[in-house]
């Protein structure tokens, strides 16, 4: 994390009346938000202001920073996507900068914010501008004399672990994100299970960080395409939570952690099979047998058995289907229709395409919203 004008953030002091925090990574705000709300003795209400938010009214946003609450007599007003309200209203919020004895603060949750603006540089005098930005996992280009542990994400891990009583050297913390992944929330709850596996001790040692950390290797798109494919959506969902949470490692080359890249090489890879399925249900529809599958060069003799089960679970009048969702999830990653969560978008897919199975073995629909 980057934090301009303020201290670390594990010794928030009570926040401005109003404070910025910039940048993508979701759990570093959050975590914030939380500290200030308790250094203000305040209970957190949040509005959502973006584009066809829930409680868009900016008015009504301001007013709450001014009006003592009904039950609670201090409050913490966070606002999501607010780049636009920033801009619009960026007079009432300098305004609101100068005014004291407030019962309420206001955050601003924002992707970016222009730097040459009068807003920003008020918030920065104020030390109430926060980038909120992804930790490097890895030391920077022009440092290649140092080790790899030496990074802005293993910092973050020993500083975390400090907080929650545990002593984690670099090597280790490294050691965590290179095995559980990259993600904030994810590595914060390895960190939950070490200080509760522990006990009294709180040294952690590389023994309990290999015997905690989840394996990346377990989990492949490959195994997520057999499962998309046998109908077992329960099975699929699953397999992206690890995906996602732990990444992706692929038989060579080093762990994959973006949840984007994961998501297209799971495109990639279905669609290869449903491709190799057409294929094979026209042999058969022109009276071919299975062993002409090998003999087509469509699949090698060990993986026979695995292209007849894919047969029988995905019939031919369900390929078509298949494709035209693969397309527009190909679409969505890719930014050409939309700009959706990675993870979703491989959610409504896996549970979309194990829905045309003949034989769907289970579908968490309900669990997911989808």
């Amino acid at each position: 994390m980057i934090v301009e004008g303020a201290g670390p953030a594990g010794a928030v002091d009570p926040p401005a009346p109003v404070v910025a925090l910039v940048g993508d990574e979701a759990f570093l705000k959050r975590d914030l938000a939380e500290r200030m709300a308790r250094a203000f003795a305040g209970a957190l209400v949040r509005y959502r202001a973006g584009k066809g938010g829930q409680d868009a009214d900016p008015r009504e946003i301001l007013d709450e920073v001014r009006t003592p609450g009904l039950f609670v007599a201090r409050k913490l007003v966070v606002v999501s996507e607010a780049e636009e309200f920033a801009r619009e209203f960026a007079e009432a919020l300098l305004a609101l900068l100068d005014e004291s004895d407030l019962p309420g603060r206001l955050i601003l949750d924002l992707g970016s914010l222009d730097g040459r603006t009068k807003l920003a540089s008020a918030l920065k005098k104020r030390n109430a501008l926060i980038l909120c930005r992804k930790p490097f996992d890895r030391p920077p280009p022009w440092r290649s004399d140092l080790p790899p542990w030496q990074n802005d994400l293993a910092d973050w891990i020993v500083f975390r672990a400090k907080e929650k009583g545990l002593a984690i050297g670099a090597r280790d913390a490294h050691l965590l994100a290179t095995l559980a992944g990259t993600q904030l929330g994810a590595l914060d709850e390895e960190l939950e299970k070490l200080r509760t596996l522990l006990g009294e001790r709180r040294e952690v040692r590389t023994s309990d960080v290999e015997a905690l950390a989840p394996d990346a290797s377990r989990d492949s798109v490959f195994d997520l395409a057999d499962s998309i494919l046998a109908g077992d959506a329960r099975e699929a969902l699953d397999q992206i939570d690890r995906l996602c949470r732990n990444g992706y490692l692929p038989a060579q080359g080093s762990p994959i952690y973006d949840p984007g890249t994961i998501a297209l090489m799971a495109v990639a890879a279905l669609a290869g099979r449903y491709r190799t399925v057409r294929r094979a249900h026209a042999i058969l529809a022109a009276g071919g047998r299975p062993e002409d599958f090998v003999e087509a060069g469509l699949v090698a003799r060990p993986f026979l058995s695995r292209l007849q089960r894919d047969i029988g679970t995905v019939p031919a009048g369900a390929i078509g289907p298949a494709f035209e969702r693969l397309y527009d999830a190909d679409r969505e990653l890719k930014g050409i229709a939309g700009s959706g969560d990675p993870r979703e978008i491989l959610e409504w897919l896996a549970v979309r395409l194990s829905a045309l199975a003949e034989r769907p073995q289970s579908r968490r629909i309900a669990a997911r919203g989808v």
